[in-house]
């Protein structure tokens, strides 16, 4: 729009350059403070983009060309065209194309794929703003609090909308459920929108698998830590830390979430053993330690492996009324049961 309509807004809430950034005349460098005109014959312009998560992309745009202003009228004996389309007025030529366009195969929209995330803190901080000003959302969200009521857990409200770190798993998991994020715990999530399981019994097994993992727990609540870098630099560093002095070989690959981005699980102890690795001889790979309760999708849970599977065969599961795809190495086949709550 900048370059079609040959102007250049103003940068929105800037008024002056941050004192700590030294700005020289032969920077080129200037934040428009005011509606600028853009007459420039070619314009060109870079679109920088940082993401939540740390990521940094930039791309160039440049001016179209401007369309030719004259139309040939010539005809070009040459040129070849994929149908040719005869009739003996405009009449049948239109009947003609009607045909034809009634068996051309029409390009297909894009399918619309809901992705739900995993537990990444220890609050939803969702905007209160929004419970109050978007009605469906809020029915949803008041739904989903009868339920925990109903069996038996204090409500959501208010501490859904709250900044302050929940440390006890079943209040916090219960949240995050309607909150919709999912991956992994999100997960859950996807079952019960795409209809495998009813709301009642969603909530349920969010409640009944904290639970567990609050009250079955080992002593050790374990860590979990972000990287991004190659697969088999992870594998190496894994290898690394659990060889280390005082190892207990916990620490282990827990998520694969993309070709250079792995969540790893352990011990606290173990985890920092990653994380001395990383800083002392791979700074260059890039690394957060997450914010969870415990170190999910690594050894730890083994112990309640069997617990898990008592609470699934409590659980009525429904064939999905949308296609739902699990976070596998392999394509998941026939309808879910109990086994997949382990």
């Amino acid at each position: 729009m900048m370059m079609q309509q040959r102007f250049i807004p103003l940068q929105a809430s800037h008024t002056k350059m941050n004192h700590n950034i030294n700005v020289r005349e032969d920077d080129i460098l200037e934040v428009v403070t005011d509606l600028r005109s853009w007459d420039d014959d070619h314009k060109v312009a870079i679109i920088n983009n940082y993401g939540a998560c740390g990521s940094n992309a930039s791309m160039i745009v440049a001016q179209a060309k401007e369309p030719s202003s004259g139309i040939s009228r010539s005809p070009d004996e040459n040129r070849q065209y994929p149908f040719w389309i005869p009739g003996l007025d405009s009449r049948a030529i239109t009947a003609y194309c009607t045909k034809l366009a009634s068996i051309t195969k029409v390009k297909a929209e894009r399918p619309a794929i809901l992705c739900f995330g995993g537990q990444v803190s220890l609050f939803v901080r969702l905007d209160r703003k929004l419970y109050d000003s978007i009605t469906v959302f809020r029915q949803h969200l008041d739904r989903v609090d009868s339920v925990v009521m109903s069996l038996g857990e204090p409500s959501i409200f208010p501490d859904i909308f709250s900044r302050e770190p929940v440390q006890n798993p079943v209040k916090l998991q219960t949240m995050l459920i309607t909150a919709v994020v999912g991956h992994s715990f999100g997960e859950i999530t996807a079952l019960c929108v795409a209809g495998v399981l009813k709301l009642q019994d969603t909530v349920r097994l969010v409640i009944e698998r904290a639970k567990l993992v609050r009250d079955s727990w080992e002593p050790e609540s374990g860590a979990m830590i972000a990287v991004e870098v190659d697969e088999s630099v992870v594998h190496e560093l894994v290898q690394e830390a659990n060889r280390t002095p005082n190892s207990d070989h916990s620490v282990s690959i827990a998520c694969y979430n993309g070709p250079r981005s792995f969540t790893l699980a352990g011990t606290t102890a173990a985890v920092d053993a990653v994380q001395l690795l990383i800083h002392g001889k791979s700074p260059h790979i890039r690394s957060k330690r997450l914010s969870v309760t415990n170190a999910f999708h690594s050894k730890l849970v083994e112990k309640l492996a069997e617990g898990l599977g008592q609470i699934g065969k409590g659980i009525e599961f429904q064939p999905p009324v949308v296609p739902i795809e699990r976070a596998t190495e392999e394509a998941s086949n026939g309808q879910l049961d109990w086994t997949f709550i382990p």
